[in-house]
Protein backbone atom coordinates (compact mmCIF):
# COMPACT_ATOMS: atom_id res chain seq x y z
CA UNK A 1 0.00 0.00 0.00
CA UNK A 2 2.92 2.42 1.00
CA UNK A 3 4.15 1.63 -2.65
CA UNK A 4 1.49 2.17 -4.55
CA UNK A 5 0.90 5.95 -2.22
CA UNK A 6 4.50 6.49 -3.34
CA UNK A 7 3.76 5.87 -6.89
CA UNK A 8 0.92 7.83 -7.20
CA UNK A 9 2.62 10.81 -5.26
CA UNK A 10 5.77 10.29 -8.25
CA UNK A 11 3.01 10.08 -10.98
CA UNK A 12 1.48 13.13 -9.50
CA UNK A 13 4.62 14.91 -9.45
CA UNK A 14 5.53 13.71 -12.89
CA UNK A 15 2.34 15.16 -14.46
CA UNK A 16 2.70 18.30 -12.66
CA UNK A 17 5.70 18.75 -13.42
CA UNK A 18 4.94 17.84 -17.58
CA UNK A 19 2.09 20.31 -17.41
CA UNK A 20 4.68 22.74 -16.09
CA UNK A 21 6.83 21.84 -19.06
CA UNK A 22 4.14 21.82 -21.46
CA UNK A 23 3.46 25.24 -20.08
CA UNK A 24 6.97 26.28 -20.41
CA UNK A 25 6.99 24.99 -24.06
CA UNK A 26 3.96 26.59 -25.17
CA UNK A 27 4.97 30.25 -23.41
CA UNK A 28 8.33 29.81 -25.43
CA UNK A 29 7.00 28.62 -28.19
CA UNK A 30 4.50 31.97 -28.50
CA UNK A 31 7.32 33.76 -27.96
CA UNK A 32 9.05 32.58 -30.55
CA UNK A 33 6.21 33.27 -32.73
CA UNK A 34 5.66 36.89 -31.66
CA UNK A 35 9.24 37.02 -32.41
CA UNK A 36 9.02 35.62 -35.45
CA UNK A 37 6.56 38.04 -36.74
CA UNK A 38 8.23 40.68 -35.43
CA UNK A 39 11.11 39.77 -37.08
CA UNK A 40 8.89 39.48 -40.35
CA UNK A 41 7.14 42.90 -40.08
CA UNK A 42 10.90 44.28 -39.47
CA UNK A 43 12.20 42.52 -42.46
CA UNK A 44 9.11 44.16 -44.51
CA UNK A 45 10.01 47.58 -43.10
CA UNK A 46 13.82 46.93 -43.66
CA UNK A 47 12.59 45.96 -47.53
CA UNK A 48 10.16 48.97 -47.92
CA UNK A 49 12.77 51.35 -46.65
CA UNK A 50 15.63 49.62 -49.09
CA UNK A 51 13.30 49.64 -52.21
CA UNK A 52 12.65 53.58 -51.49
CA UNK A 53 16.84 54.05 -51.52
CA UNK A 54 16.35 52.20 -54.70
CA UNK A 55 13.54 54.26 -56.05
CA UNK A 56 15.57 57.23 -55.12
CA UNK A 57 18.74 56.42 -56.68
CA UNK A 58 17.09 55.69 -59.77
CA UNK A 59 14.94 59.27 -59.82
CA UNK A 60 18.87 60.69 -58.68
CA UNK A 61 20.50 58.98 -61.48
CA UNK A 62 17.79 59.86 -64.18
CA UNK A 63 18.03 63.58 -63.06
CA UNK A 64 22.35 63.47 -62.91
CA UNK A 65 21.74 61.98 -66.59
CA UNK A 66 19.32 64.91 -67.73
CA UNK A 67 21.11 67.74 -65.57
CA UNK A 68 24.68 66.29 -67.56
CA UNK A 69 23.22 65.97 -71.16
CA UNK A 70 21.87 69.65 -70.44
CA UNK A 71 25.28 70.89 -69.15
CA UNK A 72 27.12 68.93 -72.05
CA UNK A 73 24.98 70.18 -74.50
CA UNK A 74 25.16 73.83 -73.09
CA UNK A 75 28.80 73.57 -73.22
CA UNK A 76 29.58 71.89 -76.29
CA UNK A 77 26.18 70.87 -77.80
CA UNK A 78 26.92 72.91 -81.15
CA UNK A 79 27.31 69.70 -84.19
CA UNK A 80 30.78 71.05 -84.50
CA UNK A 81 31.88 69.73 -81.15
CA UNK A 82 34.27 67.07 -81.22
CA UNK A 83 32.49 63.89 -79.08
CA UNK A 84 35.30 63.85 -77.17
CA UNK A 85 35.10 67.11 -75.79
CA UNK A 86 31.61 66.15 -74.96
CA UNK A 87 32.84 63.56 -72.67
CA UNK A 88 35.25 65.88 -71.57
CA UNK A 89 32.66 68.23 -70.36
CA UNK A 90 30.83 65.61 -68.59
CA UNK A 91 34.18 63.84 -66.77
CA UNK A 92 34.94 67.52 -65.24
CA UNK A 93 31.67 67.81 -63.52
CA UNK A 94 31.72 64.38 -62.32
CA UNK A 95 35.13 65.04 -60.88
CA UNK A 96 34.16 68.12 -59.41
CA UNK A 97 31.40 66.50 -57.34
CA UNK A 98 34.08 64.34 -56.18
CA UNK A 99 36.57 67.62 -55.91
CA UNK A 100 36.73 69.23 -51.99
CA UNK A 101 36.39 72.72 -53.73
CA UNK A 102 33.29 72.04 -55.18
CA UNK A 103 30.01 70.80 -53.83
CA UNK A 104 29.38 67.60 -54.04
CA UNK A 105 26.11 66.79 -55.90
CA UNK A 106 25.94 67.57 -60.21
CA UNK A 107 23.98 70.13 -59.75
CA UNK A 108 25.46 72.32 -56.49
CA UNK A 109 28.27 71.88 -59.03
CA UNK A 110 26.44 73.25 -61.89
CA UNK A 111 24.76 76.20 -60.34
CA UNK A 112 27.87 76.41 -58.27
CA UNK A 113 27.70 80.14 -58.71
CA UNK A 114 30.17 81.76 -61.05
CA UNK A 115 31.05 78.45 -62.26
CA UNK A 116 29.48 77.75 -65.84
CA UNK A 117 28.26 80.81 -68.56
CA UNK A 118 24.99 78.45 -69.65
CA UNK A 119 23.85 78.98 -65.88
CA UNK A 120 23.64 83.03 -66.41
CA UNK A 121 22.56 82.75 -69.88
CA UNK A 122 19.79 80.06 -69.86
CA UNK A 123 21.37 77.67 -72.06
CA UNK A 124 21.24 74.87 -69.70
CA UNK A 125 17.69 74.64 -69.97
CA UNK A 126 17.84 73.99 -73.97
CA UNK A 127 16.80 70.28 -74.91
CA UNK A 128 20.10 68.30 -75.36
CA UNK A 129 20.99 66.67 -78.78
CA UNK A 130 20.76 63.04 -78.79
CA UNK A 131 24.60 62.60 -78.91
CA UNK A 132 24.54 64.77 -75.77
CA UNK A 133 21.77 62.39 -73.81
CA UNK A 134 24.32 59.41 -75.30
CA UNK A 135 27.31 60.87 -73.57
CA UNK A 136 26.14 61.67 -70.10
CA UNK A 137 24.17 58.21 -69.78
CA UNK A 138 27.25 56.69 -70.95
CA UNK A 139 29.23 58.42 -68.13
CA UNK A 140 26.54 57.62 -65.43
CA UNK A 141 25.76 54.22 -66.29
CA UNK A 142 29.85 52.84 -67.45
CA UNK A 143 31.67 55.53 -65.84
CA UNK A 144 34.93 56.82 -67.14
CA UNK A 145 38.60 56.35 -66.99
CA UNK A 146 39.94 59.71 -67.39
CA UNK A 147 42.28 61.24 -64.70
CA UNK A 148 39.67 62.48 -61.60
CA UNK A 149 41.68 65.50 -61.09
CA UNK A 150 40.79 66.87 -64.33
CA UNK A 151 38.31 70.05 -62.69
CA UNK A 152 38.88 72.75 -65.33
CA UNK A 153 37.79 73.52 -68.62
CA UNK A 154 37.97 76.62 -70.34
CA UNK A 155 39.25 78.27 -73.91
CA UNK A 156 42.58 78.91 -71.77
CA UNK A 157 44.56 76.88 -69.85
CA UNK A 158 43.98 76.89 -65.73
CA UNK A 159 45.50 74.88 -62.81
CA UNK A 160 48.68 72.78 -62.55
CA UNK A 161 48.46 70.75 -65.62
CA UNK A 162 46.86 70.44 -69.18
CA UNK A 163 45.35 66.96 -69.51
CA UNK A 164 44.15 67.84 -73.09
CA UNK A 165 43.14 70.22 -75.85
CA UNK A 166 40.27 69.67 -78.08
CA UNK A 167 39.49 72.12 -80.41
CA UNK A 168 39.33 75.30 -78.88
CA UNK A 169 38.79 73.94 -75.34
CA UNK A 170 41.33 72.98 -72.83
CA UNK A 171 40.98 70.40 -69.80
CA UNK A 172 42.76 70.81 -66.84
CA UNK A 173 43.60 70.07 -63.45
Amino acid sequence: MRFRVIMIGLLAGMLVWSVNIHRQADKLLNEAKELEQHQEQTIAKQQQIIDKINEDRVKLKNENKELLARLINAEAGAEWCDPEMQRLVGVVALNRTKHEGFPDTLEGVIYDEGQYACVVDGNINKMPTERCYEVANDLIENGYSEPTDIIYQAEFPQGNIIYKKVQNMYFCG
